[in-house]
């Protein structure tokens, strides 16, 4: 699970992307990422746990923030805009599967003492 500062953080380069955002619509979806992120540092401080009720992996963040990239991708009519979310999209699945891979790594530096 992210810490709270984590989340806040996200949340802050959510506001950047939606200061430089070509139009109306990517700024406001943008806007309403980072709205989330600061709901979940929020439920995170109050609670120490994520929205779904169990700890996630960092892996299994990476993936929830490019999913949600890719979601914002479909709802933008700028192509320069569409494609930054998908190139941003990307790095957040590389980044999950080099977490999944350290995580494995790790288990198996454990299980063989």
């Amino acid at each position: 699970m992210r810490t709270p500062d984590e989340y806040y953080r996200s949340a802050a380069e959510c506001l950047q992307l939606a200061q430089t955002a070509s139009d109306n619509q990517t700024k406001a979806k943008l806007l309403e990422m980072a709205q989330r992120w600061i709901e979940l540092a929020d439920h995170a401080e109050r609670t120490g746990d994520d929205e779904q009720g169990r700890l996630m992996s960092k892996s299994e963040e990476y993936q929830q923030s490019a999913a949600e990239c890719l979601h914002l991708s479909r709802a933008v009519n700028d192509s320069d805009s569409r494609a930054t979310l998908v190139e941003i999209a990307e790095t957040w699945m590389k980044l999950a599967r080099h977490e999944q891979a350290n995580a494995e790594r790790d288990v198996l530096k454990f299980l063989r003492g």
